[in-house]
């Protein structure tokens, strides 16, 4: 428990910082990342977001006069710009009247020739290690042949997404967090791979910090903490999940903090509860009706003989979040004693900081949480 945070100032909270997002839903905007509710969320655009680079550029295909490659080119773009692109490039190879189509109803593309041949030779083609297949949803594992109009195996949504943090100038962080509705619970598919990462300047080829985080299926949390504070002006939360059956990534509330260390842990033999928010109704022969709310867990920290700089520390907590901010609580990030998202809490402070005075400069005090939702 050496390790004990709080997190008490939120980055992405703050409106002098910019967030931007790879793709965004407008129904379902990146401000709401800075809405404390954990039911605000952001999506991703239904139209995704299309990296292209030497590693997925090329278009094996043949229209009966043998093979013929179509090199896309590198940029990022939506699916209605890439279906262009494919068009363009393939009538460049080899002419014909062909068409390129993604569905957002579901996430899978279509390519097809109007009259005569079309193979697509993404297993036999001479390009295959850097064909544009999986790109789009197509298996490598065979060629299409024998008809006018193919349509992939599997949804491909997208190559990246990511929401870029611009804290404006260097700041030292040092917690990562993601916390999600607990109605809800997280929306990211077993397969999903995120990576929290940080540069100097606003580019991604080689971030200076690059770290996949993992989820924690028991608690429903991504959590991060540096062993030591990285300080750097631009965040960025990277995630590749392009066959999401849902055909949006949805990110709910993303804490980005250097968290406050007391000198002081608090003493073992700390308080947790856990509180049913379900509304209960009896008839008078005993029938009982309930409208289902989630359980909502409380944390309660003691302090014994606390210095002065300590409380004075969270005395300024309690003045700038109130029971206002939500902050949150680690109290074993180095999972030491437990596993590290057991005991992390994303709530609100309650509304009053006792201080007992017992000698000279040295108090007794506490924390009490509430998990927010």
């Amino acid at each position: 428990m050496s390790e004990f945070r709080i997190g008490d100032y939120n980055y992405v909270f703050d409106s002098t910082v910019g967030l931007t997002p790879s793709s965004v839903d407008p129904e379902f905007p990146v401000s709401n990342l800075r809405n404390y509710l954990t039911s605000k969320v952001m999506r991703t655009h239904p139209l995704g977001t299309f990296v292209i680079d030497t590693t997925n550029n090329k278009l094996d295909f043949n229209i009966g006069g043998g093979p013929v490659v179509a090199t896309l080119t590198a940029g990022t773009y939506t699916a209605t710009t890439l279906t262009a692109e494919i068009v363009t490039r393939m009538n460049a190879a080899a002419a014909g009247t062909y068409t390129c189509a993604f569905s957002t109803s579901t996430g899978k593309w279509t390519i097809t020739k109007s009259a005569g041949t079309l193979s697509l030779l993404w297993a036999t083609g001479a390009n295959t290690a850097s064909g544009v297949h999986s790109t789009i949803g197509f298996p490598s594992s065979s060629d299409y042949t024998g008809a006018l109009a193919y349509t992939g195996s599997f949804i491909a949504l997208h190559t990246e997404e990511s929401v870029i943090i611009d804290l404006r100038t260097n700041e030292s962080i040092d917690s990562f967090a993601m916390i999600f509705d607990k109605m809800v619970g997280s929306q990211f598919t077993a397969e999903a791979v995120l990576k929290l990462q940080a540069n100097a300047t606003n580019a991604w080829t080689t971030p200076a910090v690059d770290v996949t985080l993992s989820f924690d299926t028991d608690y429903d949390l991504y959590t991060h903490f540096f062993s030591s504070a990285q300080s750097y002006r631009y965040w960025r939360l990277k995630m590749v999940d392009p066959k999401n059956p849902n055909l949006f990534l949805e990110i709910p509330k993303l804490f980005l903090t250097y968290a406050t260390q007391l000198t002081q842990v608090p003493q073992l033999g700390f308080a947790m509860v856990t509180r049913d928010r379900s509304e209960q109704q009896s008839t008078p022969y005993g029938h009982r009706y309930s409208d289902v709310y989630p359980n909502l867990r409380g944390i309660d920290f003691k302090y014994a003989i606390m210095g002065k700089d300590d409380l004075k520390t969270l005395e300024d907590i309690y003045e700038r979040v109130g029971s206002v901010a939500p902050v949150f609580m680690a109290l074993d990030p180095t999972a030491t004693l437990f596993d590290k998202d057991r005991f992390f809490l994303y709530g609100y402070l309650k509304n009053t900081l006792g201080r007992e005075h017992v000698f000279n400069e040295y108090f007794n005090t506490g924390l009490m949480l509430e998990e927010a939702l």
